[in-house]
């Protein structure tokens, strides 16, 4: 178990449910829950993943440290993820960068400024969320 400061939070690495190394923060909910299960949102995990396919675009919104990113990596064609707070864009792009997802682009921005290049991009867009706001897109072929 590594841990180090990132600001004024404690980090600490780990496997998610798939295996995919990852590191979180600890003391927080969605971290306590990746730390110790593995997983954060099991019910809507899942859910999530078996409605991806190798022709799926994934857009993971809020992407905090990027479970969904890491778990829809493997599954899908591309993922676009976006977390527009420097310092926990550092630890998405590090987790990205660790696990080698070359089918990843990591986006240190607000969705809404993308949102409407996707939609003219010929995406359509189903939306699901919780904690943060995650969309998953389909290229209309």
């Amino acid at each position: 178990m590594i841990r180090a400061a990132v600001g004024f939070h404690l980090t600490v690495g780990t496997r998610l449910d798939n295996g995919m190394r990852v590191t979180t923060f600890i003391g927080d909910d969605a971290g306590d829950q990746i730390y110790t299960y593995g997983i954060y949102e099991p019910a809507t995990v899942r859910l999530v993943s078996e409605r991806l396919d190798k022709e799926t675009v994934f857009f993971d919104i809020g992407a905090y440290v990027g479970q969904y990113t890491l778990m829809a990596a493997p599954l899908t064609r591309e993922v676009h993820c976006f977390e527009p707070t420097p310092w926990i864009y550092k630890i998405l792009q590090s987790n990205v960068k660790r696990n080698k997802l070359n089918n990843v682009t990591a986006n240190r921005q607000r969705f809404g400024k993308v949102r409407k290049k996707i939609l003219e991009a010929g995406h359509s867009c189903a939306y699901q969320g919780s904690m943060s706001s995650r969309i998953l897109s389909s290229a209309s072929h």
